[in-house]
């Protein structure tokens, strides 16, 4: 994977966790100006540091790099969004059981 599709994934996770390149790098140890460097592809961070990244949203680093970044940016896998939309199909009785068994209240 390239550095500057890293720097967007790294874009799209910071911005999923509504902080400042600031606040990021305080969160992995590194400055602004790393976090600002790796979001314009102008350096990337080693595998240490993208496994912290990946962490720190609960992915692995496999989840990282193999999700699209429009998955990172909504927080949802692909799986994810296939439950939902198997859900929103589903019959009135068979979603208030799954709701009920998900503890999901109204």
């Amino acid at each position: 994977m390239d550095r500057y599709t890293i720097g967007k994934k790294i874009i799209a996770v910071r911005k999923l966790l509504g902080l400042r390149q600031d606040e990021f790098g305080e969160r992995i140890g590194v400055a602004k100006q790393t976090v600002s460097g790796w979001e314009h592809g102008r350096t990337m961070p080693d595998v240490i540091t993208l496994i912290h990244i990946a962490a720190i949203c609960g992915l692995t680093l496999n989840d990282f790099i193999e999700n699209p970044i429009v998955e990172l940016q909504n927080g949802i896998t692909e799986k994810e969004l296939l439950i939902i939309q198997k859900l929103r199909i589903t019959k009135p009785k068979t979603r208030q059981a799954i709701e009920l068994l998900l503890d999901i209240k109204n």
